[in-house]
């Protein structure tokens, strides 16, 4: 997805079969490819098995200057109008066609868990 400010910002995103779905969000310079949550680094699969059968979708986003995401990674600097691009594309993309939940949104929220996460919200 592109950034207000033109910056590419990229992401995997996983979601269950029979279409719309609840989202959790994961954003963090870390790499989107390497998950640490279930089934461990280098197995993003194994890892969101857990929450695509129990009927959500995920998506897990590389920071702005992070791996794939382009931009230079600054902590703290631009993680709030990038989240909340990523929230309108997730509300308004035919690619992510599925409500997105994530904290500060004015639905039910969710994220998965890390240390840089916490500071992105």
């Amino acid at each position: 997805m592109t950034t207000r400010g033109g910056a590419t910002l990229r992401a995997n995103v996983w979601r269950p079969a029979g279409g719309a779905a609840p989202t959790l969000l994961a954003r963090h310079p870390y790499g989107k490819e390497r998950i640490t949550v279930g089934g461990g680094p280098g197995t993003p699969m194994s890892a969101m098995m857990g929450p695509i059968n129990a009927g959500y979708a995920v998506v897990m986003q590389d920071a702005r200057g992070a791996f794939e995401s382009d931009g230079g990674f600054t902590p703290k600097v631009n993680e709030l109008t990038d989240g909340v691009d990523l929230m309108a594309w997730c509300a308004e993309s035919d690619a992510a066609s599925y409500w997105c939940l994530v904290p500060m949104c004015s639905r039910t929220s969710s994220n998965l868990p890390s240390s840089s996460s916490k500071w992105i919200e």
